[in-house]
């Protein structure tokens, strides 16, 4: 099948054209509880498209026939397949558990086996790397109204049930004001990171798993919920858990063990009031007063590995501001990884992004409108469209404007993100550094060169069908950027230029992008043109000399006011100091 190559700039160039076919609603449930079942897959065959289930157990999937077949599968339950055509007339699925109940809870008069069970699950964890595709939500509430939403693809990496590494792709964002201020999770997805199932995480209270079983009996009081028989003729056991005593510093739940295997297939983990946690104040002179925690995890097995299959994270926030009333947060957020082994092109910047908050990469790796529009293939369901409101709501700011320079926010300070190039907007200044508040480090880097302008090129590749989108735009780091000389206008057009000519060359390479015959070829015309820009600011810088070399400064203006049609002499008003 032919491919289509299609390049973005600024702007996207090309719109996907929107399916006939109306979307596939309906609601999975359990058949014999009829409780909701949430974070279930319910994926398009013929499309290759997914979705998952929100906490009501609602799902939409784009479909293009009638007869397109749809699989609905969830831990646990046996696999339900169907048309579309079928499920239309259906509206509600019932997933029926995949076991046979042997027994149920009683009281014992010796537990150790339970113990054993959990201590051999321990040590049987499975060390191997699993990486996948990784889907993130984040739903933020005060007083049942929303107030952030943020949603992320990531490539993950997984190893003994825990999230080791999840890079970004691609993300967007939303904020509502509450009162006159914002509230921020900045780093939730790390979390999903620090938080660990058999070792010690320093951000959060203890699990049973860390422990040996000796131990675990000092800790833990262990008794059985349920030992079901599943199709395949394992033996399972839910089992509880519960510290011998009340304590802010211990998780309570359950576990779910294949006591065949002695591998995990599911965990749930409670707290009230947790004494230990990984979230800070937004300011300095803010409180928490208050955390309740809820954690669940979620694996697929195969005949060889346990595999991550998702992990929601519920918290809830008492949370003090300086001159107002404490009130609470109440946030849900959802990782889900899916297509083992296939994983996304990541973005190319070569920028410093360790340690970056979700909102600070989601500036880095620019929203790109083709990626949302195409190659989402899985994404928590939504009733009534409620995500794309939130996002187009006139009391929302997104990402675009969360990073705007010129945006404040009411506390008074600015999410400081990076400079995207734009015909239609200059830069009016940069950072400097005083020596008075720098390292030595700084010091001598300030008297030796007393500014750098740290301008970059961006690529994103999307290989999505029959399409391959290609995104590049210019940047400037304002993180690594500094001017530590009076920036009047001739150091303004300076800066300016600097960033417009890297533009330039941006635009030179997309001319040649138009004849790459794959991914790799892109790359190395990329990795090409971050060295000709390199070369070609050094030369800039050389004979400029800050602008005090005036004939080369007015010869570059030219340059850049031929290619880009921008005159900086002119909009600084250069020629008037």
């Amino acid at each position: 099948m032919k491919r289509t190559l299609l390049f973005l700039t600024v702007f996207v160039l090309s719109l996907i054209s929107a399916q006939g076919q109306s979307p596939l609603e309906g609601k999975i449930i359990d058949a014999s509880s009829k409780q909701a079942i949430s974070y279930a897959t319910v994926y398009n065959e013929a499309m290759r498209l997914g979705t998952i289930t929100n906490d009501n157990g609602f799902f939409r999937l784009q479909t293009e026939s009638e007869q397109d077949s749809i699989t609905i599968s969830f831990i646990g339950y046996q696999r339900f397949r169907a048309s579309v055509k079928e499920l239309r007339t259906k509206k509600v699925v019932e997933l029926k558990q995949d076991v046979t109940l042997l027994s149920v809870a009683f009281v014992e008069g010796d537990n150790s086996y339970l113990y054993t069970i959990l201590s051999k699950c321990r040590k049987k964890r499975d060390h191997s790397l699993q990486e996948a595709r990784t889907y993130f939500e984040l739903e933020n509430f005060i007083n049942d109204e929303q107030i952030e939403l943020v949603e992320g693809y990531y490539n993950g990496e997984f190893r003994s049930g825990d999230v080791s590494q999840i890079e970004l792709k691609n993300g967007r964002c939303g904020l509502r004001k509450f009162g006159d201020t914002f509230y921020l999770s900045t780093s939730t997805s790390r979390a999903f990171q620090m938080q660990t199932i058999y070792d010690r995480a320093s951000y959060f209270p203890r699990t049973p798993l860390e422990y040996s079983s000796r131990k675990l009996k000092k800790r833990y009081e262990l008794s059985l919920i349920s030992r079901t028989l599943d199709d395949e003729g394992r033996t399972i056991y839910t089992i509880a858990f519960t510290p011998f005593e009340k304590s802010d510093w211990f998780f309570e739940g359950t576990a779910v063990i294949d006591s065949t295997s002695n591998r995990l297939l599911r965990i749930d983990l409670s707290i009230e009031d947790a004494a230990i946690h990984p979230f800070l104040p937004i300011l300095p002179e803010d409180t928490i007063l208050n955390v309740d925690m809820r954690i669940s995890r979620t694996f697929e097995l195969d005949d060889q590995h346990s595999r991550f299959h998702h992990m929601d994270f519920d918290y809830s926030i008492e949370y003090k501001g300086i001159n107002r009333d404490p009130y609470t947060t109440s946030t849900s957020a959802v990782l889900f990884a899916y297509s083992n082994g296939d994983l996304f092109e990541l973005p190319q910047l070569e920028a410093d992004l360790t340690g970056a908050s979700d909102y600070r990469m989601m500036n880095a790796y620019a929203r790109n409108p083709f990626f949302w529009e195409n190659c989402a293939e899985l994404r928590m369901s939504d009733e009534d469209g409620a995500n794309e409101a939130f996002y187009g709501s006139p009391s929302v700011i997104t990402e675009d404007l969360l990073f705007d320079p010129n945006f404040t926010f009411p506390q008074g300070f600015k999410a400081g993100g990076f400079h995207f190039w734009k015909e239609s907007s200059r830069i009016s200044g940069i950072n400097t550094l005083a020596s008075s508040d720098s390292t030595s480090f700084w010091d001598e880097t300030i008297q030796e060169i007393p500014y750098f302008i740290d301008s970059k090129l961006y690529l994103d590749i999307n290989d999505c069908g029959d399409s391959l989108d290609i995104y590049t735009r210019t940047l400037l780091d304002p993180f690594t950027s500094y001017f530590n000389l009076p920036q009047n206008g001739k150091a303004l057009a300076f800066i300016n230029m600097y960033v417009d000519i890297a533009e330039v060359e941006r635009r030179r390479l997309q001319s040649e992008l138009v004849q790459a015959s794959d991914i790799q070829e892109i790359k190395t015309l990329f990795n090409h043109a971050n060295a000709e820009l390199e070369r070609e600011l050094l030369r800039y810088t050389r004979e400029v000399h800050r602008g005090e070399n005036m004939i080369a400064f007015k010869s570059w203006n030219e340059y850049i006011k031929y290619h880009l049609g921008i005159d900086n002499f002119a909009y600084f008003r250069v020629d008037e100091e």
